[in-house]
Parts: C-alpha cells; sequence; structure tokens
C-alpha cells in the first residue's frame, strides 16, 4: 500500500500493514502483483521523481492527475515489468549503504584508538 498526503506536503510513502487514516490521505495499492519492500523502494524513487514538480499546498496534485502520470519502469526482453532486476538493484542499493555505514563507524573506531 503507498499512500500521500494531498493537502499540504505531497508525501508518498510505503506502509506494509493496513491502518486507518483520515480524509486528506489516499491509498494506492499495486495492482500488477503483491508489493514488498524492495518493490515499494523503488516504485516510491520513481514516483518521487516523477512528482518533483508539485509545489507544497499545490491543487494540481490530485487524484486524476495522478491516474494520468506515466512512470516508467525497468522491462525484460518480453516488455513486462522486471521484478527480478528491480529486488536485485534495492538489495544490492541496501548492501552498499550498510557497507558505506561500517566503513564509516570503522573509521571512527581507528580515530578514536589514536586519540587514547
Amino acid at each position: 500500500m503507498v499512500t500521500y498526503h494531498r493537502s499540504h506536503t505531497a508525501t508518498i510513502f510505503y506502509q506494509e500493514k493496513p491502518y486507518f487514516t483520515g480524509d486528506k490521505i489516499k491509498v494506492m495499492f499495486y495492482r500488477d502483483c503483491e508489493l514488498n519492500p524492495e518493490l515499494a523502494c523503488y516504485l516510491l524513487t520513481v514516483m518521487r521523481k516523477a512528482f518533483q514538480n508539485f509545489a507544497w499546498g499545490q491543487s494540481s496534485f490530485n487524484e486524476n492527475i495522478l491516474k494520468n502520470m506515466e512512470i516508467r519502469l525497468p522491462v525484460d526482453s518480453n516488455d513486462n515489468i522486471d521484478y527480478t532486476y528491480i529486488t536485485t538493484f534495492i538489495q544490492a542499493q541496501e548492501k552498499l549503504s550498510i557497507k558505506n555505514v561500517i566503513d564509516w563507524k570503522d573509521k571512527i573506531i581507528n580515530t578514536s584508538k589514536k586519540c587514547i
């Protein structure tokens, strides 16, 4: 489930489990398959990129506009959405992020050791 708050910030996010929401929140569901965290992360990224031209409080960010927005996704050789690529890409990005955090933490530890 992807939700967006349309009245002020045009914020979109992934919510894994259903929840109660207010009247200014719209819930979008992905029709082709069940969302998982990796697919949701990828979709949110391309959606945020597509919606970046909408300003705070802009009235044109509405349901009709959203229904007609074109969002491009990677496709396989048969022109089907390439879910394997999407999942692998996000998993690789997560691993790189974890590696960067570990490298940063190791650098802090080594710097601290030099000071002691």
